[in-house]
């Protein structure tokens, strides 16, 4: 598949310029020389002034796609055709514009000349061009990305701006290429859909240089949106902790592939709960004289007011994790005698256990949902009374696997089967039909993988909503390029240094 990246591009326009006689006969070039492979791209870069060796950029994967479109505007250029409408037609139907040109229009080449143009035509060609090679850079290079939440803590943080790149396992071809460029699923200012499903393809991702492996930080988009075309659903990033044919489990928060204890990242966070001696936190008088209306907190003017909060931000500490509770359960409205922290290192924990007031520290064992409207998967929780810290085992699905139908695929894989796979199962009289036809067991298309956060009891991940199919993979969280944290001025350490301009894994 590397071939047809790195030759397919060049042979493509090689046989879009055997159809362009006529512009090698008018720049005094031999027309046969417009029939024969590769030669003829070999004087197309002659007649926009260029060096041979510019074939060279051609048989680079990806960037061969901008650099055919920039020919494609010289040479519209050196031919006179220099309008905004004649650039646009060749940047987007360049195989059929040059064509239709070479057989209707009496064309005249004029070699490179400065033309005087306005400076707003200057500005919207450039402009023009800028936007297509931003938008196929984004849709099959690499894409910007923030952290939104804190689910992958302590290894990403929220305010940190990455780079995911899509050449890494390869970059979909999008479902819905009828699209406002640079967005990804609302308009700008007037919002609204950002794109048209009239045109809609099916999957298809090109070579990239590996596979999704084990540990990987994944950009994927959140299966669950099913009112969404793939591409259009939101972007969740997480850590896939299991990969096609793998048996998970979690006993007690620990994670085992296999039957074997996972990677465990350096950062990994687990909740912890802080028990205060007199029975109240340090900072819960504190924390109600800075509710908004709505009833949640100003964690920022907490923070900026409040010494106890700076110590557990310096410490590492999200402060949108803390949790106040008492013994009935979480509760922002009574006295908080114990107070959910999410910590991920030793010293940290013994950091806080220091803080004066603090009685103990203590890792808690989640046993049930992140909120009552958000069910465990799978939804059985009769045959499967699983916790976010007690779960499994579970068997992923791979490309090939046959799973025979019975109870228990009908409630692990009919959701698969019907909206990822897209097939018809239902379950009539005891048996089942797969789109009409009776059937006693099922073939999968695709692989699957099993998601999980850093933060792991703050994180909505494949517990709650179980597998993600491979076309919902965007790419690989490959580098950190800015980091701010939001709580902090400009002057007071708001840019972390230390983590901008840092690869994703030095972060493990």
């Amino acid at each position: 598949m590397w071939l047809v990246l790195i030759f397919g591009p060049l042979l493509f326009m090689s046989g879009i310029t055997m159809l362009m006689g006529q512009f090698f006969t008018k720049a005094g070039i031999d027309a046969g020389k417009s029939k024969v492979p590769v030669l003829n791209i070999l004087q197309w870069i002659k007649m926009i002034d260029r060096k041979p060796w510019w074939l060279v950029f051609l048989l680079l994967p990806y960037f061969n796609i901008i650099l055919i479109i920039w020919m494609v505007t010289e040479l519209l250029k050196v031919f006179g055709k220099r309008g905004l409408g004649q650039q646009a037609l060749g940047i987007f139907f360049y195989p059929i514009y040059l064509p239709y040109l070479n057989f209707k229009e009496n064309l005249k080449y004029e070699g490179r000349v400065e033309v005087k143009r306005s400076t707003l035509v200057e500005w919207a060609d450039a402009l023009m061009f800028a936007i297509v090679a931003a938008t196929i850079i984004r849709t099959f290079v690499f894409e910007a990305y923030t952290i939104p939440t804190s689910s992958m803590e302590g290894t990403l943080l929220v305010g940190d701006f990455l780079f995911v790149s899509k050449i890494h396992y390869g970059p979909r071809i999008p479902n819905t290429p009828l699209t406002f460029p640079l967005v990804h699923r609302e308009l700008p200012i007037i919002g609204g859909k950002s794109f048209l499903e009239r045109l809609h393809l099916s999957y298809y991702r090109l070579p990239g240089f590996q596979k999704v492996e084990r540990n990987d930080m994944v950009v994927f988009n959140y299966p669950m949106e099913d009112q969404f075309p793939v591409d259009k659903k939101e972007n969740y990033i997480k850590r896939c902790v299991g990969l096609p044919g793998d048996t998970l489990s979690v006993d007690l928060g620990t994670l085992y592939i296999n039957g074997e204890k996972a990677f465990e990242a350096k950062n990994l966070q687990k909740r912890h709960l802080v028990g205060y001696k007199d029975g109240v936190s340090p900072m819960h008088h504190r924390m109600y004289n800075f509710r908004s209306k709505d009833g949640f907190f100003d964690l920022k003017k907490m923070y900026q007011l409040d010494p106890y909060l700076k110590q557990l931000n310096e410490l590492g500490i999200n402060l949108g994790d803390i949790t106040p509770t008492h013994p009935g359960g979480i509760d922002f409205n009574s006295k908080a005698e114990y107070m959910y922290l999410p910590v991920n290192k030793p010293e940290v924990i013994e950091a806080i256990r220091n803080i004066p007031g603090v009685n103990y520290v203590v890792m808690d064992t989640f046993r049930g949902r992140l909120s009552p409207d958000q069910p465990l998967f799978p939804e059985n929780t009769d045959a499967y009374p699983w916790t976010g810290d007690i779960y499994g085992p579970l068997f992923i699905p791979y490309k090939g696997y046959t799973v025979k139908l019975d109870d228990t695929a009908w409630t692990l894989y009919k959701r698969t089967i019907t909206m990822y796979e897209g097939r018809k199962l239902e379950r009539v009289n005891g048996k089942f039909l797969l789109d009409g036809a009776e059937v006693t067991e099922y073939t999968f298309r695709m692989d699957y993988y099993f998601m999980m956060g850093d933060n792991r009891h703050n994180s909505l991940d494949s517990r709650f909503w179980g597998f993600v199919p491979e076309d919902h993979i965007v790419g690989k969280a490959w580098l950190i390029w800015l980091s701010m944290d939001k709580f902090k001025g400009w002057f007071d350490g708001k840019i972390r240094w230390s983590r901008s301009f840092n690869l994703v894994h030095n972060m493990e």
